[in-house]
């Protein structure tokens, strides 16, 4: 989330300045901002690097009305007033009629690459705008590791940045993780060895056993029985001998 609405980039149909600004420009990669508490318009900064006061939303001066509302700068021989309630002077030596906005620039955490990038984009897709709109919240996480997007010194930011850290895994977690695996492969083989142990031992008993029983002495073979029957004799087909007639015999001589 951050506190200021209405971001946009300015053209040269706007004479790249924020309403308000008079001949003042906001060039990408700064955008114009509104403050959704007074209404007042601001040019926001991202951070460059060695650049005093960059990291800000900042405007003109507003007209002096001396009172408790407002506040009274001074540079050199020159005076000018800030909103009281929203605002500071400005922070840059020698620079004078401009305020900044008590609550700093969510640019000042995107990559200035990444601005200027969305700046080429958006004009391409829609070159003959007067402005191009955008959200700063969409730009975070591409910028979330870009070593560009510094904060400033020279004022405390009262928001900071989403930053996004990866876990670390310790040395520690590794070993319990490795030694848990092992333990488990290790259950897992002397199961199955307690298993091929078992059944190589029943396989044995059993095989023992019928080689036990199989040693003992065996009842003779029981003889085959055979009917004696006279020879030449033959049977009908239930069995009983057939009768025959007797041979001629021959009588004695006389």
């Amino acid at each position: 989330m951050t506190y200021f609405s209405d971001f946009y980039f300015t053209s040269n149909l706007t004479s790249f300045a924020c309403p308000d600004f008079g001949s003042s420009q906001c060039v990408a990669p700064k955008a114009c901002a509104r403050d959704p508490t007074t209404g007042k318009g601001y040019c926001c900064d991202p951070s460059f690097d060695g650049e005093t006061g960059s990291g800000v939303c900042w405007a003109l001066t507003s007209d002096c009305t001396n009172d408790n509302r407002q506040l009274t700068c001074r540079s050199g021989s020159s005076d000018w007033c800030c909103l009281y309630e929203t605002e500071e002077c400005t922070g840059v030596p020698e620079q004078r009629n401009v305020c900044w906005n008590r609550e700093r620039s969510p640019l000042r955490n995107i990559s200035v690459d990444v601005l200027e990038d969305l700046y080429s984009s958006l004009t391409s897709d829609a070159p003959t705008a007067r402005t191009w709109a955008f959200d700063p919240a969409t730009l975070l996480p591409e910028t979330s590791t870009s070593t560009s997007a510094t904060t400033t010194t020279t004022a405390p930011p009262t928001a900071t940045g989403t930053i996004t850290t990866s876990p670390i895994s310790s040395p520690n977690d590794d070993s319990s993780d490795s030694l848990s695996g092992g333990a488990i492969a290790g259950i897992v083989v002397g199961a199955v060895a307690g298993v091929a142990i078992v059944l190589g031992g029943a396989f044995f008993l059993i095989k023992r056993r019928r080689k036990r029983v199989n040693a003992g002495p065996k009842p003779p073979p029981a003889e085959l029985g055979y009917e004696t029957r006279p020879v030449n004799q033959l049977y009908e087909a239930d069995g009983n001998a057939m009768k025959m007639p007797l041979p001629p015999q021959e009588l004695p001589a006389r």
